[in-house]
């Protein structure tokens, strides 16, 4: 099952996640190929740990996870319904800021991967932590 976008903000919402984006620590946020990327002045645990949180609070189902780069870098792959969740922290060396990116994609009737980069973006807007 696929879900829409509005379904998705809609059941957001009902979970207590949806809080406007913060505007403070976030450097940049931009499309990207597959999904959304941001950047944010805030340490790779923190951003880590609270994108966890939101995939408990949001039911994304953890299928994997992978340290890269001594731990600088993170993987974390989610499902939820006909969409997998993918989600990249990468840390900076030179100032506690952290790269995110988010791709949601999905498998049309094809088997063909499609990227749905609102979902991507609406997800980001949870996962950016606050002020």
């Amino acid at each position: 099952m696929r879900y829409p976008s509005l379904v998705l903000l809609v059941l957001l919402s009902m979970s207590g996640c949806a809080t406007p984006p913060p505007s403070g620590p976030v450097v940049r946020t931009e499309f990207s190929e597959g999904g959304v990327t941001a950047s944010v002045k805030k340490s790779l645990d923190d951003v880590d740990n609270r994108a966890k949180s939101v995939f408990r609070q949001l039911d994304i189902q953890l299928t994997g996870s992978k340290l890269l780069d001594e731990g600088r870098m993170r993987e974390m792959t989610g499902k939820l319904g006909d969409y997998t969740v993918v989600k990249v922290l990468l840390a900076s060396e030179h100032d506690s800021t952290t790269s995110i990116e988010i791709q949601a994609v999905f498998k049309v009737a094809q088997n063909e991967p499609r990227a749905d980069k609102e979902l991507a973006r609406q997800l980001l807007s949870f996962i950016l932590p606050p002020g």
